[in-house]
């Protein structure tokens, strides 16, 4: 942008679009006054540098300041003219959408309310946390010899130690000691807070648990 719309811009059009935008123009979502006129002012630096480009030369600033109000009005926004977006604010000026917050409460039952977030929580585990387990778990593996493998497994399996130890011909003890190891790696592996990690049941998880207690 040259010297000359430079000045136009801040001199001219930017008292214009300070008078009239905070007044004049809807604000959508969380949108301020400060923000929009904001945003009129980048759209008006666009179309003085769009003119710039064409070789044209800019005479009249109120003119500029008028359409870039107006873009403003529409729902146009200097980032973004689309309104397909269900976030874009002429998508939510045109009523084609509703932006509710997942803390919203919802009256689910009589006796009993929620937040719509809570509502549309999974009971499962997301795929991708599981997916995050397996390449951790591989990965740990990895560094196990066979027979720590096998007590793993024996120990999924429910068994106890003294069974594992008859399994792999070795003692209790023995058996222990591997455990211990295990345990080793483990913590090497993932940090020392890991196992309390995994017992420990998520937030969200408990929290929704404890409404169905309350509701009951």
């Amino acid at each position: 942008m040259s010297p000359r719309a430079g000045e136009m811009l801040l001199d001219e059009i930017m008292p214009i679009i300070q008078g009239v935008v905070p007044t004049s123009v809807r604000q959508v979502g969380c949108e301020d006054a400060e923000e929009l006129v904001q945003d009129a002012l980048a759209i008006a630096a666009q179309m003085l540098q769009a003119l710039e480009d064409a070789g044209k030369q800019v005479i009249i600033a109120k003119s500029i300041a008028y359409y870039s109000i107006q873009r403003i009005k529409s729902g146009r926004r200097s980032y973004s003219s689309g309104r397909t977006d269900v976030c874009s604010p002429g998508c939510q000026l045109d009523r084609r959408c509703v932006i509710m917050s997942l803390d919203m409460p919802m009256d689910i039952q009589d006796d009993d309310s929620q937040t719509l977030g809570e509502s549309l929580a999974c009971r499962s585990d997301d795929p991708s946390m599981m997916a995050g387990r397996d390449i951790d778990w591989n990965e740990l593996e990895a560094r196990l010899d066979a027979r720590k493998r096998g007590v793993i497994a024996a120990l999924n399996a429910g068994h106890g130690t003294d069974t594992i130890a008859k399994t792999l011909k070795v003692s209790a003890p023995r058996v222990t000691q591997i455990k211990r190891e295990i345990g080793g790696v483990i913590i090497e592996q993932w940090g020392s807070n890991s196992v309390e990690q995994l017992s420990d049941e998520p937030l969200w998880k408990s929290s929704l648990r404890a409404r169905e207690l309350i509701a009951v």
